[in-house]
């Protein structure tokens, strides 16, 4: 490797913290305006009518103090377009005297191309503005957004706030069907102005992006264009250093540049983007509107799988697969409400003393345990009918399969990995598994290479191993598996939390395939490798198993 590449490598690495820590900044968006200056042709909010096109000045205080309150150190004003509200200034004002941080703003630009107005919100505190530009061609930019001359306004706007000291400039793009063709020489453009920033963002399909009476989203973009157009994006953003940042564009699309798939993270803003549809699947039971035709163009699509189901079994009361997590000195959560229909149990826990504690129920257990202690000695599960101890250190593997257990699982790490591997002989109750960290810089420093020729070796030895695809060694999960429940997904009237659940999905469900793995024979069935695995090692670690070689 020649020192440009370590220099590049360092760059990425860095670049990729960086990022990190930007998308686990706590923000909090406020939208202040529900409606707009501008028509653009994929507005998700077209279809949306509201009796105000303001959101009150006290109401938005009130959420703003609310973000404050709930650990969040950034405010983002949003809309329709935020500018236009007519206490637009009051309100960043409003936020750095609350207490943020930093104060940003998401703006198709064209009140800013008034001088003594931008002048305003910058001296009331504005640090941040993110410029909604979908082309650097007038025709192009116009036409999307339905505003003859807006492009002139905003790119004037544009000039000024990148001359101004200080200030966080960023460009959003929504890619499309009329500006996919020129990306890369649109951020070409910007960057030659000065951005060095950009977020380029995939269709939503709602409002004007979907067409209701045909059930398609007719502006999409083809996925061979689009993998092409992002590539040479992409490459262009390597060359001058540029900072680049993806927004709901599907994981598969990225393949041979995974470190810009979108920190899963933001599916929290997603879901919190939706909130009123979201409240009223937890109150009454109603399904999202947009189920239908839109699903398979929504970045979404595998979460709200997931939800629907588990919100039907818990309003039903139909819970049959529950997750617990104790802490020293808590409280035994009370679990009658599904004593009739619980048959599975996995409790997490620092030792076995707290499910040890637990009020024993009509279910199979599982224990992952940060630790071993006690376990081993004479009648470790009491009472209990735990059929797998869940552990993460090699050491704590040994000593629970000296215990009557049915199964251990070992979650590998390379460390752990290490201690399997300088075993001469493994126990036939041993179980392998993957659960890895939320941070992809810890993913990169922690996890086993999917690669390594011992995970092979492993699996031809029969050694089960779990959460990972076929291609890899792993096994398909058996029909009629566990679907557990966290109990921390739910809220204090004991109803699913849509943003509860998003974390448990993040952490232990999403899981995503290589377009290449549609050729797979177990396609249907395999769940496809966590997100953040494929982040750190790429999908290139896939090898689609075709039907000649199954």
């Amino acid at each position: 490797m020649t020192a440009t590449d370590d220099d590049r490598g360092e760059v990425l690495a860095q670049t990729v913290t960086d990022q990190e820590d930007a998308a686990h900044e706590r923000r909090h968006w406020v939208r202040i305006s529900n409606t707009c200056n501008n028509r653009c042709c994929f507005c998700l909010d077209s279809d949306l009518v509201y009796l105000d096109p303001f959101v009150p000045t006290d109401e938005v205080k009130r959420l703003i103090d609310e973000g404050l309150a709930l650990g969040a150190t950034r405010l983002i004003l949003s809309g329709g377009e935020a500018s236009i509200h007519p206490d637009f200034v009051e309100l960043i004002r409003y936020g750095r005297r609350a207490g943020y941080d930093g104060v940003q703003t998401i703006t198709n630009g064209r009140m800013f191309t008034y001088q003594h107005f931008f002048r305003e919100v910058v001296a009331a505190g504005l640090g941040e503005i993110t410029f909604s530009l979908h082309s650097h061609r007038a025709r192009i930019h116009d036409q999307i957004t339905g505003v003859a001359g807006g492009t002139e306004q905003a790119l004037r706007a544009l000039r000024w706030a990148l001359a101004e000291p200080g200030l966080i400039v960023s460009v959003d793009i929504v890619i499309n069907r009329l500006n996919a063709s020129t990306l890369p020489e649109t951020v070409a453009y910007f960057a030659d102005l000065g951005v060095g920033e950009f977020d380029l963002l995939h269709l939503v399909p709602f409002g004007r992006a979907f067409c209701a009476e045909e059930g398609t989203v007719p502006l999409a973009v083809e996925p061979d264009l689009l993998r092409d157009r992002l590539a040479r994006t992409f490459e262009l953003a390597r060359r001058r250093s540029l900072v680049l940042w993806t927004n709901r564009l599907p994981a598969q699309v990225l393949e041979g540049y995974e470190h810009l798939i979108q920190d899963p993270h933001k599916l929290v803003d997603e879901v919190r983007g939706r909130q009123e549809h979201m409240i009223r699947l937890v109150e009454t039971g109603t399904p999202l509107p947009c189920r239908d035709e839109r699903c398979d163009s929504c970045y979404l699509i595998h979460f709200c799988d997931r939800l629907h189901p588990l919100q039907e079994r818990v309003q039903s009361g139909d819970v049959d697969a529950l997750r617990v997590t104790l802490s020293p000195g808590d409280r035994a959560p009370d679990l009658r409400r599904w004593a009739t229909s619980l048959r599975y149990l996995w409790v997490c826990a620092p030792d076995a003393a707290g499910p040890r504690a637990l009020p024993v129920v009509a279910a199979d257990e599982v224990w992952e345990l940060d630790s071993v202690s006690g376990l081993t000695d004479g009648d470790p599960f009491g009472v209990h009918d735990v059929r797998r101890v869940v552990v993460r250190r090699g050491e704590d593997a040994a000593k629970a399969l000296a215990s009557s257990v049915a199964q251990v699982k070992l979650l590998l790490d390379s460390e752990s990995f290490a201690w399997v591997l300088a075993q001469q002989s493994l126990s036939p109750r041993l179980v392998l598994g993957f659960d890895p960290p939320e941070r992809l810089s810890a993913v990169r420093d922690h996890a086993v290479d999917l690669r390594h020729q011992g995970l092979s070796d492993l699996a031809a030895q029969g050694v089960r191993i779990e959460d990972l695809p076929p291609c890899l060694g792993g096994t398909l999960e058996e029909d009629g598996a566990p679907w557990y429940l966290d109990l921390e997904a739910l809220d204090a009237q004991g109803r699913l939390d849509p943003d509860r659940y998003v974390e448990q999905y993040i952490r232990r469900e999403y899981r995503v395939q290589s377009l290449r793995c549609v050729r797979c024979v177990h396609h249907l069935r395999c769940g496809g490798l966590h997100v953040n695995l494929v982040r750190a090692q790429g999908f290139a670690v896939l090898k689609p198993m075709l039907p000649e070689e199954s």
